[in-house]
């Protein structure tokens, strides 16, 4: 794991060239990824969530969005890298907060210990210095649609160039949910976001999560723009 800076910029890398967080030291509030302000599209289709699972904390920066936009959440990340949570709260600005419980364990092996309907918002970045984590192994999606609550959303960062995966990740998610899925591909990047609930994502909760996402702090607008493009997947809520 390697920390850069520069004059503007802190960024953390696994092992090879891709960045995989970075803090803007001027707006350190500021999703500097496309990708993580994809996955806030979730929040567009429910009420403020109150329990948020992550499966990956990297750096922390969806956990410390969502601990600063949701006062009243709780955010428990699940990491597998033992040191990162010291480098997020030392180097990329993650609060020590009461309401952020952090552990290091591995993902698939965690997944199985959830029990039901236990979190609304569950968030799955998945990855190491080879690519993305096969989500399709263990019934891992199974079990997180288990444990979200009836009217959760589950939000996961996926990688297109790594079709096999993608497509194997994507069959998980229509088979756990029911086709209630979508998918929104990030502009100028390879990464495209799988959203899935237990209710159709489709038809007018999509009109309204358009409608609702310019309320969603600095992202709005952007995931208004995501909500309003093509979305990829084999099916779509209807």
């Amino acid at each position: 794991m390697i920390v850069a800076q520069d004059r503007d910029t802190r960024t953390l890398y696994f092992g090879n060239d891709v960045a995989q967080t970075r803090l803007f030291l001027n707006a350190p509030d500021t999703l500097a990824f496309g990708y993580y302000r994809a996955m806030t599209a979730a929040l567009a289709f429910m009420d403020a969530p109150r329990r948020i699972l992550l499966y990956g904390l990297g750096g922390g920066a969806l956990a410390r969005h969502l601990l600063r936009l949701y006062p009243q959440c709780t955010v428990t990340a699940v990491e597998y890298r033992a040191a990162l949570p010291e480098i997020a709260h030392d180097w990329f600005d993650l609060p020590r907060s009461s309401r952020l419980t952090i552990h290091i364990d591995d993902a698939f092996a965690h997944a199985r210990t959830l029990e039901s309907s236990s979190y609304d918002l569950i968030l799955v970045d998945l990855f190491d210095a080879q690519g993305m984590s096969e989500l399709d192994r263990d019934d891992f999606i199974a079990h997180l649609a288990h444990a979200l609550s009836r009217e959760g959303m589950l939000s996961a960062n996926l990688w297109r160039s790594d079709w096999a995966r993608f497509v194997c990740a994507m069959r998980a998610m229509e088979d756990a949910f029911a086709g209630c899925t979508l998918y929104l591909p990030v502009p100028e990047r390879g990464n495209a976001v799988a959203l899935a609930s237990h209710h159709p994502l489709g038809g007018a909760r999509l009109a309204g999560a358009r409608k609702r996402a310019s309320s969603i702090a600095e992202t709005g607008r952007e995931i208004a723009r995501l909500l309003s493009e093509p979305l990829l997947g084999p099916r779509r809520g209807g």
